[in-house]
């Protein structure tokens, strides 16, 4: 069991309230996807993303139906290689 003292037990209250906080306004911006849809997602990625977008085109990747460029694909799995190469110690390679 761990002892929690009075600035520990101050630290977690307060990210309960920011957690909580957090949670209301997601609820919110669900809430105004779901009545309003794409309009609602536009307005979000102005709002947070700074994107202005004028079509949203929603593609199904479980059928493959999809095109991905290649260049960006090897891009990314280096990226992804390098960073993990990184986490190796010396040693267990």
């Amino acid at each position: 069991m761990k002892i929690v003292n009075r600035g520990e037990t101050a630290v977690l209250k307060s990210r309960e309230k920011f957690n909580a906080e957090i949670e209301k306004d997601v609820r919110k911006i669900m809430q105004k996807v779901r009545e309003k849809g794409d309009e609602a997602l536009f307005y979000y990625a102005e709002k947070f993303d700074g994107a202005d977008l004028s079509e949203l085109e929603v593609k199904d990747f479980k059928s493959g139906n999809f095109n991905v460029n290649d260049e960006i694909l090897n891009e990314a799995a280096r990226n992804i290689r390098n960073y993990h190469e990184k986490q190796l110690r010396a040693g267990y390679v």
